[in-house]
């Protein structure tokens, strides 16, 4: 492909096959299906996983009956898991699994997955964002090492560049 407009176009449609694999696989959790689709690329998982987390913590999410709450939870959980299963290191489906554990009182669960996201990127400043965050609705749950973690987070965030909390 010696073409740059032939290179663009495989691009492209790289790109469109991923982002549809992400948008199926976020409307097979809308529905309530059990999601056993994975998308197919970093980029599509990323999309997927922050479409479960926005609506579980929107105001929709926030309001559903108990029991339709925690199957959108259970199907959160299930994707980050089936995420996890193909990449272990991606620390935002960790992230995730710990941010369904802590919503259904699971703290071994939730300490375990906040620790593989702590482990897996320690210096990434938007997740510790989310990271501090969910640190501080279950600050009374965390771990001895997981407190330490969330400490480190909060340093990384007051000393970057970005000033996110400053």
């Amino acid at each position: 492909m010696k073409d740059p407009l032939s290179k663009a176009f495989l691009v492209l449609a790289l790109f469109s096959l991923s982002l549809a694999s992400g948008i199926a696989a976020t409307q097979e959790y809308k529905a309530g299906r059990n999601v056993n689709i994975l998308a197919l690329s970093l980029f599509s998982d990323q999309k997927v996983l922050t479409n479960c987390l926005t609506n579980l913590t929107n105001i929709e999410g926030r309001l559903l009956q108990p029991d339709k709450r925690r199957k959108a939870l259970q199907n959160c959980e299930t994707i980050s898991q089936k995420i996890i299963q193909t990449s272990a290191f991606n620390a935002f489906a960790w992230f995730v699994s710990a941010f369904v554990s802590f919503q259904l009182n699971d703290t071994p669960g939730f300490n375990a997955a906040l620790m593989k996201s702590y482990d897996i990127a320690p210096t990434e400043s938007w997740l510790a964002m989310l990271r501090v965050s969910l640190a501080e609705q279950a600050f009374s749950e965390l771990s001895d090492y997981n407190s330490t973690s969330h400490i480190n987070d909060i340093t990384l965030l007051l000393n970057g560049t970005k000033g996110y909390l400053c």
